[in-house]
């Protein structure tokens, strides 16, 4: 598998694990990351985001939402 298609699953899986976490539609989701810039932020981040916990990822992405308000 390529870096870049690790880094879209990576994305993916974020926005699966956001929208479970907040019980919301993957669609909600998708707006809110691209309003909010976070899949620039997961991509950016990769090499370190994606070797954390799923909980400590979740958490990052709610400070930059909240950063982003």
């Amino acid at each position: 598998m390529s870096i870049q298609e690790r880094v879209i699953e990576f994305v993916s899986f974020c926005i699966e694990e956001y929208k479970f976490r907040h019980r919301l539609t993957g669609d909600v989701v998708v707006k809110l990351f691209e309003e909010s810039k976070i899949i620039d932020f997961l991509i950016n981040n990769y090499e370190i985001l994606h070797t954390q916990s799923k909980q400590y990822v979740q958490e990052e992405i709610d400070i930059q939402i909240g950063g982003k308000s």
